[in-house]
């Protein structure tokens, strides 16, 4: 018997180190339709994981998707099998009976293309998230409407929004051309504009106390539900504000806190622990990115400081012999109007010099700068083979812009022009002549937006493509009825037993009530300039939202308490600077630009300084601001 089981021992091995396997068992293909088995199998690694060419039973159950063409297929009862699958999609055939779908317990997507189907009822009881039909006209919206489900009266409190939306998505067509309109948009909107070009439903954001009708239609236009939207009233925290401004900025950081920054009166704070800790003083600018090193294939992050005196840290190390006055576009300015990038330089982050004779960036952090002739300068950084980064520079011959968006110059002799570079070299054209200004401009009551220029005769032109004689839209209620809104998830916050994406929503109202609604948990609160961050402490086991108040105050939210807590006080009101709305303490085109774009409420403007751009004295922002401030400039430049 030793012997015997010696012997079967030494097989064993023998088949081991042979690579072969001992009573392998050959794969048994599915019992289905052959047919049928043929059309899955061709799909792949779905059904075939392993890719030898046999489809198992075991192996269907667990294939989760399937698009299948369904000619030649005479019934559905391989379906059984199908029970992981999340998606299927039939195309053409003969069947007209699909009622087996609703036995498959993993189904969340099904789509039906050119099937001969009259019946789709089956699919009322199912919990899909998507179920489309295309080009089935035998199928009525009647039918369809048989199936969803839809809350036809919606209530949303004011200064939130809540997003409705039909269920399974794709019964009323194509999501993206489906629309929901409201008829008072003073009580209620479908956020960022008027129909919704998202899915069929919309995010409804609720203006104001009251009533309004809504239609939701479908791709084809065709009215689907008609219903009410009531808008409720909201009761928002009001504790009281101090006589101090918000002037203080936050910002990423990767080697001071990982949580976040913000530079406030001239001190960097860091928020790690909860409270507010001092990371560096006299600080008088503030910057954080990476570079990504494509010799290299990594990523290069910096921390980048000015002090008051000058000094330059580079990711918390003094960089020597710099005498700095600003940070602007992640670029470093000195004060003898050098100009430096912040780039990789061999295994470290460092300086490369771009220029020596830097006055002012254009608008954006594009290419190009002005230098002290007034004359604008491309350039562009290439890194070498050894991750060392070469400079070159571009000279435009375009003279003392007078208006300036991205790459679009006017120059001292209202010329437009549209400089580029594009690997190593330069290229101009000339779009128009007798040019006022050029910039971005919202065109339409939602997100229409062109490049235009104002020529000296009043009329608007577009830059690109057709003169379509567009005119820029001032600001419009219908347009944005927020000032910021975003979403952030926190992965502590998901529950999927519940339906919780761990999403926290929080808009910026544009009475300045901050809003947030974690999960359909709602809080509100006043006077908010803007957000800084929403994070989660493990060690807390706390949620919260930091933002600061319009005195300049630091609050933050903690979800678990629903508290609202004040952890830095108000801030002092600075000096201001006639015109400096940027609130760097300079006056430039820069801020020209800015407030321009501001009073055509464009998305991305925004001033720190409101109270500098009133020139006129008035105690309001508009028009006249912006001919004084036009005037003050051009003055400027004479002397």
């Amino acid at each position: 018997m030793k012997r015997m089981v010696s012997v079967l021992c030494g097989i064993a091995v023998l088949l081991s180190c042979t690579g072969l396997r001992a009573f392998a068992e050959t794969p048994v293909p599915a019992d289905i339709d052959p047919v049928v088995y043929e059309k899955i199998l061709s799909t792949g690694q779905y059904a075939d994981p392993n890719m030898d060419g046999i489809m198992t039973e075991e192996e269907l159950r667990k294939t989760d998707r399937l698009s299948i063409d369904m000619e030649g297929v005479s019934d559905l009862s391989w379906l059984q099998y199908m029970e992981s699958c999340k998606l299927i999609q039939f195309r053409g055939g003969t069947i007209t009976d699909y009622s087996p779908v609703k036995d498959l317990p993993a189904l969340k997507t099904l789509q039906m293309y050119s099937v001969p189907a009259t019946d789709i009822s089956f699919a009322k009881d199912m919990d899909l998230d998507e179920f489309r039909i295309i080009d089935m006209p035998q199928i009525t919206l009647a039918q369809r409407l048989e199936i969803a489900q839809w809350q036809e009266d919606l209530t949303v409190e004011q200064g939130f929004s809540e997003i409705f939306r039909l269920k399974p998505s794709g019964l009323l067509g194509d999501p993206l051309k489906c629309s929901m309109e409201i008829e008072d948009l003073s009580v209620a909107r479908v956020l960022n504009g008027f129909h919704s070009s998202l899915f069929d439903g919309g995010n409804v954001f609720a203006v104001a106390p009251g009533t309004t009708s809504y239609r939701l239609l479908t791709a084809d236009g065709e009215e689907a539900y008609r219903g009410t939207i009531t808008v409720t009233a909201n009761e928002p925290y009001d504790p009281p504000v101090g006589e101090g401004e918000c002037t203080a900025e936050s910002y990423g950081s990767y080697y001071y806190d990982t949580k976040g920054v913000v530079l406030r009166d001239g001190t960097l704070y860091g928020f790690s622990t909860g409270e507010p800790e001092i990371l560096e003083e006299h600080v008088k600018a503030y910057a954080s990115d990476y570079r990504y090193t494509s010799t290299r294939g990594i990523y290069q992050h910096f921390d980048a400081v000015v002090k008051e005196d000058g000094t330059l840290l580079l990711n918390k190390k003094v960089v020597p012999g710099m005498d700095c006055a600003d940070i602007q576009n992640e670029c470093v300015i000195t004060r003898s109007g050098e100009l430096y990038g912040i780039y990789p330089v061999g295994r470290e982050i460092g300086l490369v010099k771009i220029a020596d004779d830097f006055k002012e960036f254009s608008y954006t952090a594009d290419a190009f700068y002005i230098n002290q002739n007034g004359e604008v300068i491309g350039y562009e950084i290439d890194l070498l083979d050894d991750n060392q980064p070469s400079v070159k520079l571009f000279p435009t011959g375009i003279m003392n812009p007078v208006s300036m968006h991205y790459n679009l110059f006017v120059d001292e002799n209202h010329v437009l022009w549209h400089p580029a570079v594009r690997y190593g070299e330069l290229s101009i054209s000339q779009i128009a002549e007798n040019v006022k200004e050029v910039g971005y401009y919202p065109t339409g009551e939602y997100y229409l937006e062109e490049y235009l220029y104002l020529s000296e005769d009043g009329t608007y032109h577009a830059v690109y493509g057709d003169d379509t004689g567009l005119t820029p839209v001032p600001d419009n209620p219908a347009r944005y009825g927020f000032l910021k809104m975003n979403s952030y998830s926190v992965s502590a916050y998901k529950d999927e037993a519940a339906g919780d994406d761990g999403s926290v929503v929080y808009i910026l109202n544009p009475d300045h009530t901050l809003t947030l609604n974690r999960n359909g948990a709602h809080a509100a609160i006043t006077h908010v300039e803007k957000i800084m961050t929403i994070r989660y402490d493990k060690t807390l086991g706390e949620g919260y939202v930091y933002f600061f108040r319009t005195d300049g105050s630091i609050w933050r939210y903690c979800f678990e308490r629903k508290a609202f807590e004040e952890i830095m006080p108000p801030q002092q009101a600075a000096e201001t600077v006639p015109g400096d709305v940027s609130g760097d303490g300079t006056f430039g085109v820069t801020d020209l630009i800015c407030f321009q774009k501001w009073l055509l409420a464009m998305p991305d403007a925004e001033l720190t300084n409101w109270k500098a751009a009133d020139l006129y004295a008035d105690g309001r922002l508009d028009i006249l601001d912006l001919a004084v401030m036009k005037h003050a400039l051009l003055r400027e430049k004479t002397t």
